[in-house]
Order: C-alpha cells, then structure tokens, then sequence
C-alpha cells in the first residue's frame, strides 16, 4: 500500500513539472508574440512610422534579423525624395511633367548597427499612393537600383497593393509580392496593380501600396565608415489613349557616410517645399 502511494505521488509529481514546464513554454512564446516584437524593435530605435504600417511578416523578419545580428539600434531618416515625373508619347522624349500631388511615393532607409557600430543590415520602405485617378489602371513597374560595391540584396521582399472601397469605406489589400525580379546588375524590380480584382472597379480610388525590401552591406562598415550606397527607385506608369504613354517616376534616396542621414541629392529637379 505504501510503496503504491508512494508511485502515485512520484506519478504527481512529474506531471505537475510538465505542467509547470508547459505553462513557461506557453509565456515564453508570449513573451515574443508580434506586440511584444514590435516594442523590442522600438525600444532599439525603430521607426514608429514604419512599423504602424508593417504587417507581421515584415516584423517577424526584422526582430528576427535584430536577434541573429546582436542589433542594437536602428537609425533611420524619412526625408522627402526627390521626384521627377514625366510623360512620353511612343518613342518621342521630353514630354509634361505629373506633379507630385498626382503620385505621392516616399522612401526611407533603416540602419541596422550592432554594439560595436557595425553596420549589418539596410532596409528601404517604400510608400506610393495616387492621389488622382491615374488614367488608366494599369500594370506599373517598380525598381531600385543600387551600387554593389556597398550592398548585396538580401532575397528579402514584402510588397502588397491596396485600395480604398468606396462602398464601405475600407482600405482593399491584394497583389501580396514576396520577391523581387533580379534585373541588370545592382537591380531589382516587381510589378504593381493599379486594381483590385477583388471589387467594382467603379467602387476603387486612390491605388497604391508598400514595398519593403532589405539588403545587407556587401563588407564591413562601421559607425563613421563613409558608408554611402546610393539607392535609385524608379517608378513606371503605363497609361493608354490615342497611342501608348509611359510616366515615370524616378527618385534617389542617397545615405551619406557615417552611418545613416538621408541627403537629398539635386539633379535639377524641384525641391519639395518642406525639405
């Protein structure tokens, strides 16, 4: 009697540890749950403004590159872009400018930097949206190009379009990307849907959409490095009447050395206002 007593208790004994060990294991993955993630990455200097936007999987690969590398801070500058918008007819140059307040796109790097300054990752996030109908609700091009000798793309991308219902009020989001096609050298690309299959296109306006994209440097950097690798995104309107029009954006996001201001670079375009 005693001896069965005793096995019973010992039986006892280790399913309460299971259970004990079950209830951490239950809090742990609590403690790394998409919120708990995304105050860790503010807490290292990630920009609020991006991460409102981000949906889970670009914050899963972040924090989950943020603990691979031993991150420590992130530095990031949102500075307007500098935007040339043009329109040309067949294979005629020159051509009308679109004004900004026709396409709104925005770009902005996030910095990756360990304890000891070093420089182990480099992000942009990209945001468009038209704020007049485009014309023609087409398939556009995107592309960023940058200088190899600085950066090696990681295969990282997450992209999607959206939008507004006007029916309901709500925001539609579709054409999910995950990867970027490699182009040229120093060049990648993916393509943007101007409409939702998912609605009337009578019910749709204002099309955009985010492109998060991620490179890592191509050797070592550290803080006060002349780290400057210059990013060229390219944005490409295909619209149709008479004959065939493409209007492209085209804009340059350039990091400076040290580790990470944004400057804008002129090229004889104009400037915007709150620069």
């Amino acid at each position: 009697m005693y001896r069965r007593m005793k096995r019973c208790f010992a039986i006892l004994v280790v399913i309460s540890a299971w259970c004990l060990m079950y209830v951490d294991v239950a809090k742990a993955g609590e403690a790394v749950g998409c919120e708990d993630k995304k105050q860790y990455l503010l807490g290292r200097g990630f920009p609020e403004e991006v991460l409102v936007h981000a949906n889970d999987r670009v914050v899963e690969y972040v924090y989950g590159q943020a603990m691979q590398n031993d991150t420590e801070t992130f530095t990031y500058q949102n500075n307007e872009c500098m935007i040339r918008l043009t329109e040309t007819t067949g294979r005629s140059g020159g051509g009308a400018v679109i004004p900004e307040s026709d396409l709104r796109f925005d770009a902005a790097a996030i910095i990756y930097a360990d304890s000891s300054g070093k420089v182990t990752a480099c992000d942009v996030d990209m945001s468009y949206e038209w704020l007049v109908p485009p014309g023609t609700a087409s398939t556009d091009a995107i592309s960023i190009g940058w200088d190899q000798s600085v950066l090696a793309y990681s295969g990282y991308m997450d992209g999607y379009n959206h939008v507004k219902n006007i029916g309901n009020s709500e925001t539609d989001i579709y054409n999910i990307i995950q990867t970027a096609s490699m182009g040229e050298a120093g060049m990648a690309g993916w393509y943007a849907e101007l409409r939702s299959p998912d609605i009337s296109p009578k019910l749709q306006s204002r099309p955009g959409g985010r492109a998060y994209i991620t490179f890592l440097p191509a050797r070592p950097f550290y803080a006060g490095d002349d780290f400057a690798p210059d990013f060229n995104i390219q944005y490409n309107h295909i619209q149709s009447d008479s004959g065939r029009v493409i209007a492209w954006a085209a804009f340059m996001l350039v990091l400076p050395t040290a580790l990470i201001a944004l400057k804008r670079r002129h090229t004889g375009l104009r400037k915007d206002d709150g620069a």
